[in-house]
């Protein structure tokens, strides 16, 4: 279906093996989820150089999956991604669990950040650095106020716009129902009904950050037409022409989906069995209150006859019965022109230019009157921008001792736009991408909190030896540090990485003897001007290309000293990464092992049974 997704016919189920394994200390897959669970980030279409905002982002499957597909060139021996995706979240906890489920990549493309989607921040951008790079953020705010961002090196604040944006909404879930069977006790027909306008803003706030030309997957996992064609049929009457539904990519149109509803009833949210065709028949007493019926929760009227043809040809209904996986709805949007106006823009623009009006009708002689009497007026407010973070900051602006780690590594200067730390923390560096950075610089009206920024490259250690740089390399951020052209890296060879993770430590010597049998390359850039003992301080040790072949980037973080190469990783990691090394088993054998386990298991427990009936 797309580079490196592997097909099982376990319970429609995709098994989606990481570009980054041996970043990933959990094991070879980033997850195992079902089939329609998957199909949203396929449907948005990401691409290495894409800019993506994932608005309701936890608990973070969904952005892993995309952060794998903006990797799969470079595990395929290609460049890093020059994206990056920023994950949203409102509640802290939420956005702590998906940091955690996203930092297992490692990856410099992810950004996460907690912000009012409905209200996030508008931002615009500023000169682009050159060499672009992708990388992870996270935010937590609201979906429905998610800010937009500016720069502030402009005349013109030009809005920050991005490339792919997936609203996967908060919904009532009845599409879980077979996964999730207990959902029944609770589930009533209010719960979309509640819903229907949170859903409603955060695609209207989605479209809103989309970049011309840009798409948009809305998605939910419930079949309720309220939560589903009334959202996107309410989008696309407001915006018009300047929003469009498309088919989706042709590697998707083999899915088996039911077509886009274009009738549909409203229940009674007091009355149990009652129910509405159009907002008309709708008595008073239920369009007021806490749970209110809305006009965009029914079928549009009027001249749809167009937008009706896209909704019922474009949208996705994927039904359990067509797949034997969950229920679930997904519509892809295209933006074609820039919107109009909210209404909220509208009236304070018609404000001020009354006020403006009534201005200027003044006599000159009034003015001159009140001019004498009242008092001096106060200056106006100015609008005050701030930056998109506090939590980050360039760490050429708060490490003095920045030049020398570069110099260290032998990384260029040109890079430190791309490392960033921890306002308060210094215990760490993180690596971004191009595209990460320049997302720093924007500035925002309303404060939003980053939780996680790109990988980290570099930390500092308690003790070093006194000619060793006091930051060492971070495991997480080995392998991409090696590709912007890391000096102290070694190329090893298989059995070399293999024999160092079960030992632990090799001493120079033996290091020597394998280099001198071809088992390591680039010791002259880690020995002392003697050329004897080693540089000492920390270096990384790669997979050499004659046997890397096609897999991803593979690293090993290990300290040299004047007399041993020791490796710096944890037991765990090593395990993970020996199991790499010798060759991750296909889905088929693991799916074929766990039902043989099933199976022993059964016969062990009949075997129980026949002996306590022989007792």
């Amino acid at each position: 279906m797309f580079p490196g997704v592997q097909d099982s016919e376990w319970s429609g189920v995709f098994a989606l093996p990481s570009p980054c394994p041996n970043l990933n200390p959990t094991g070879p897959y980033g997850s195992f989820r079902q089939v329609v669970s998957m199909l949203p980030p396929l449907f948005l279409g990401v691409e290495p150089h894409h800019t993506v905002l994932d608005l309701c982002a936890a608990p973070g499957s969904k952005t892993f999956q995309m952060l794998e597909v903006m990797h799969w060139p470079q595990s395929e021996g290609g460049t890093p991604p020059t994206g990056f995706i920023l994950a949203n979240e409102l509640q802290w906890r939420r956005a702590n669990m998906l940091a955690h489920q996203v930092g297992r990549l490692g990856s410099p493309c992810m950004v996460v950040a907690m912000a009012l989607v409905a209200k996030w921040p508008k931002m615009a951008p500023v000169p682009v650095m050159s060499e672009p790079s992708g990388a992870p953020f996270q935010v937590n705010c609201d979906a429905q106020f998610f800010p937009e961002m500016s720069s502030a090196s402009s005349d013109r604040r030009e809005i920050f716009r991005f490339d792919r944006v997936l609203c996967d909404v908060p919904c009532s879930g009845d599409g879980t129902l077979r996964k999730t069977p207990y959902i029944w006790r609770s589930w009533t027909p209010r719960d979309g009904l509640c819903l229907h306008i949170r859903q409603l803003n955060i695609l209207y706030r989605g479209l809103e950050l989309l970049k011309v030309g840009g798409r948009l997957v809305y998605s939910t996992c419930s079949l309720n037409p309220i939560e589903d064609e009334a959202v996107v049929a309410a989008a696309l009457k407001r915006h018009g022409a300047a929003v469009k539904l498309v088919p989706p990519p042709e590697s998707m149109c083999s899915v088996q989906a039911g077509d886009g509803l274009a009738t549909w009833v409203v229940p009674n949210p007091e009355k149990t069995g009652e129910f509405f065709e159009d907002f008309e028949s709708a008595p008073n007493e239920v369009k007021s209150g806490k749970t209110k019926l809305l006009s965009t929760m029914y079928p549009p009227t009027g001249d749809f006859k167009e937008q009706w043809e896209q909704v019922r040809r474009y949208c996705r209904r994927l039904l359990p019965h067509l797949m034997d996986t969950g229920g679930f709805f997904i519509a892809t949007f295209e933006k074609r022109a820039d919107l109009a106006p909210s209404a909220k823009a509208r009236r304070e623009e018609k404000r001020a230019q009354l006020k403006a009006k009534e201005e200027t009708t003044e006599t000159a002689e009034a003015e001159a009157e009140e001019e004498k009497e009242k008092e001096p007026e106060k200056p106006k407010e100015k609008v005050v921008f701030r930056r998109l973070t506090k939590e980050y900051l360039p760490v050429d602006s708060v490490l003095p001792e920045w030049p020398e780690v570069l110099d260290f590594y032998g990384l260029d200067v040109s890079l430190s736009h791309r490392f960033v730390m921890r306002a308060e923390g210094d215990k760490s560096i993180f690596l971004v991408s191009e595209a990460a950075a320049e997302l720093l610089r924007q500035e925002v009206k309303l404060p939003t909190r980053m939780v996680m920024c790109g990988v980290a490259a570099f930390q500092r250690t308690g003790s070093h030896h006194e000619r060793a740089c006091p930051w060492q390399l971070a495991q997480e951020g080995a392998a991409q540090l090696c590709a912007l052209k890391l000096r102290r890296q070694l190329a090893c060879s298989r059995s070399f990485l293999r024999q160092l993770l079960v030992e632990r430590e090799l001493t120079i010597a033996e290091v020597r003897s394998l280099a001198a049998q071809g088992d390591a390359t680039g010791l002259e850039a880690l020995s002392e001007a003697d050329g004897g003992a080693f540089s000492p301080g920390s270096i990384a040790l790669t997979l050499s290309s004659k046997d890397e072949g096609e897999r991803p980037p593979f690293a090993l973080v290990a300290n040299a000293s004047e007399s041993s190469l020791e490796l710096l990783l944890r037991q765990q990691e090593a395990g993970s990464l020996m199991e790499d090394l010798a060759g991750q088993p296909t889905v088929q054998e693991i799916l074929a092992t766990n039902q043989q386990e099933g199976l022993n298991e059964d016969d062990e427990a009949d075997s129980g049974d026949r002996e306590a009936d022989d007792v």
